[in-house]
């Protein structure tokens, strides 16, 4: 297990694993956000590096679309907004 929680820490302190552009940050099974996750879960939340956090917040903050899609309404229509939101299981999105 130690193993893991050190593996996590690497992914969390890497710089940029939150990064916009290249959405590794969405990654749903290995992505930083997993590993926080799981780092929370498991009472190791004290280690999760402090630059983790401060790129999970700019992200929140400044990159991410930031409604939780449940109506065609909630989707995102111009460029800029669009590049923040990532379609995963609506089946309407894929005409937007």
């Amino acid at each position: 297990m130690q193993y893991e929680v050190e593996s996590s820490i690497k992914v969390l302190a890497s710089e940029g694993a939150f990064s916009v552009p290249d959405r590794q940050g969405r990654n749903k099974w290995d992505g930083p956000w997993w590993h926080k996750a799981i780092l929370c879960e498991i009472g190791e939340a004290d280690k999760i590096p402090r630059s983790a956090v401060e790129q999970a917040s700019r992200q929140l903050n400044q990159g991410a679309w930031p409604k939780f899609v449940i109506k065609e309404q909630d989707v995102p229509h111009n460029e800029d907004d669009k590049a923040k939101w990532t379609v995963v299981t609506v089946s309407w999105a894929s005409s937007i």
